[in-house]
């Protein structure tokens, strides 16, 4: 099943997580780090969540634990697997580049491990993110090219953004004809889940 298989195909989603770590910076790049840093703050930690709100009322995320575990972490990327039920297809992968952006993928395995035809589509936030505790990922060439030849043109303005808060996790979709929310409670850490396949 691919990652946010209904999802895809709308235009703008934001990937909300609220730690109350609140890290700024002196400057713009700093800030970057300490967004960075901040997500990394959670690394080992698993949150349990659930679909708050969705318009499409997709089958796929109806009254379905979610858990979204913050797993593998170094300086320069965080990967966190997202579970929906027994599904571990789904795996977050945030990159820091040297050029002062932030890269968000969104990585579509199979059960055997193989990947996804739709896999590691995402985006690129502007250089220099203005807050430590938010940024915007943009559509990028690669995720352009394969939202074409997958006939999803319309993901062509999908904008992902995470922005930090104090008690909850929420990653959010919204276009004119969806809103999607994803809502994980930060207080309730859970037991880490399986190996995302």
């Amino acid at each position: 099943m691919r990652f946010f298989s209904e999802i895809i195909r709308f235009s703008a989603v934001s990937l909300v997580f609220a730690t109350g770590l609140g890290i700024g910076g002196a400057h713009a790049f700093d800030q970057k780090d300490s967004f960075f840093d901040t997500l990394r703050a959670q690394c080992g930690k698993a949150f349990l969540g659930r679909t708050k709100l969705d318009t499409a009322n997709s089958p796929t995320y109806r009254d379905v634990d979610i858990i979204l575990h913050v797993r593998d972490c170094n300086d320069t990327q965080i990967q966190m697997p997202m579970h929906v039920g027994e599904n571990h297809s789904r795996t977050l992968i945030i990159t820091k580049h040297d050029d002062g952006r932030l890269q968000l993928q969104h990585r579509h395995t199979h059960e055997d491990g193989s990947p996804d035809d739709l896999t590691l589509y995402g985006g690129f936030t502007k250089k220099n993110p203005k807050s430590s505790r938010q940024g915007d990922f943009h559509v990028g060439d690669y995720t352009r090219k394969l939202f074409i030849e997958h006939d999803i043109q319309r993901s062509l303005s999908n904008v992902w953004t995470i922005s930090m808060g104090d008690k909850t996790a929420t990653y959010e979709l919204h276009r004119p004809t969806l809103d999607f929310v994803i809502e994980f409670d930060l207080s309730k850490i859970v037991t880490n889940p399986p190996k995302a396949w």
